[in-house]
């Protein structure tokens, strides 16, 4: 059976070393930006957060918790897993097809697009095609453990971050 195409971004699922896998940090919003669950963020010059773009130059302080819309004034606050060591599931854009053959290799999301506007989650996702041995923002660790979900397009993988805004960058991928 094919894997369900149904992206909601990045969503913890546990904790390299153990412990509280869950924990957040509250960041300041860029004014008049829009940031939605399951989105990656980065630190910008005026030290607040705001959505990171595929390829961008800058690396990921973390992944939204929540959603936000911040006004062109005043203070808003969203709160980010930034936790470099806590892995994420994600959902492949089957823009290729990823088999076990791509665990360890790293990739980075597809270019960003806004979130669902009713569920307040991203619609961010691995971009199939950009896995491979090289630097990039994720590394893969394998596949989710669900009874609907299989090597192939749309596949739920667990990733790490390679490219972290508290770790720099660890080794590229095999």
């Amino acid at each position: 059976m094919a894997n369900i195409d149904a992206p909601i971004g990045f969503w913890p699922l546990r904790h390299l070393t153990g412990g509280n896998p869950f924990s957040t940090t509250r960041h300041k919003v860029t004014p008049s930006a829009t940031i939605y669950r399951g989105d990656p963020v980065k630190v910008v010059s005026t030290g607040t957060v705001e959505v990171i773009a595929a390829a961008d130059a800058t690396i990921a302080i973390g992944i939204a918790a929540g959603y936000v819309v911040a006004a062109s004034s005043g203070d808003f606050f969203v709160d980010v897993y930034d936790d470099a060591n806590i892995v994420f599931g994600v959902q492949d854009d089957a823009s290729a097809t990823l088999t076990a053959d791509n665990i360890f290799n790293c990739g980075d999301m597809i270019t960003y697009a806004a979130g669902n506007t009713t569920t307040k989650n991203s619609i961010m996702e691995l971009s199939a095609t950009d896995v491979g041995a090289k630097a990039a923002m994720f590394k893969i660790l394998g596949l989710i453990d669900e009874p609907d979900n299989t090597w192939g397009d749309n596949a739920k993988v667990e990733v790490i971050f390679n490219e972290h805004f508290y770790h720099g960058s660890r080794p590229n991928g095999v």
